[in-house]
């Protein structure tokens, strides 16, 4: 309830001056990925390298299974 009220605040204070709540909130989602853009940077290296080991782990996986046939 409270949430909502400060939204509606919000809202209708950025309409008295003009501006749009979507674009606003739309500007300050912007905002906080780019500031926290090297986590992003980070999180997306870590999965590749997760991605990359699985992957050379199933080839390596492969390679052991065909030798023993």
């Amino acid at each position: 309830r409270e949430l909502k009220k400060e939204k509606d605040m919000v809202a209708n204070l950025l309409r008295a001056n003009g501006q749009d709540y979507n674009h606003w909130l739309h500007l300050h989602h912007q905002k906080y990925i780019e500031e926290n853009q090297d986590l992003v940077m980070k999180a997306l290296q870590a999965y590749k390298a997760t991605s990359t080991e699985v992957k050379e782990d199933s080839k390596a996986n492969e390679s052991s299974q065909l030798s023993n046939v």
